[in-house]
């Protein structure tokens, strides 16, 4: 059982039908860090369906620092933010996204700091 844990996942099935499943605790964060960055993309896509004159930074989320940014900067920002989570789906590595992630923030905060000059 442990050893094909340590492969990728194990699967115990009791007697009442319970289904319980071992991975190694680093896979384990990685979904868990996935999950959480598709609910952020999910309020992003959200926050920009809703017209500009009406959004709110509590709009994205924990990703309020985008409000520094114009449509077009947003609509780049959603594209690369889309193709970064479906890289690190598929290749179960957080590294792409938190890369992307880190780029605009840095971008987000130069834009702040010149804005409130």
């Amino acid at each position: 059982f442990i050893d094909e844990a340590r492969s990728g996942v194990a699967r115990l099935r009791d007697t009442d039908g319970v289904n319980l499943v071992m991975l190694p605790e680093e896979r384990y964060e990685v979904l868990t860090e996935l999950g959480r960055w598709t609910q952020r993309y999910l309020a992003v896509d959200r926050a920009l369906r809703t017209p500009t004159a009406k959004r709110r930074p509590a709009d994205f989320g924990d990703l309020t620092w985008l409000r520094v940014f114009d449509e077009d900067d947003l609509a780049e920002f959603r594209r690369e933010f889309d193709e970064a989570l479906h890289i690190s789906v598929a290749e179960q590595a957080l590294a792409p996204l938190r890369q992307t992630v880190q780029a605009w923030r840095t971008t987000a905060a130069s834009l702040d700091a010149s804005d409130s000059r």
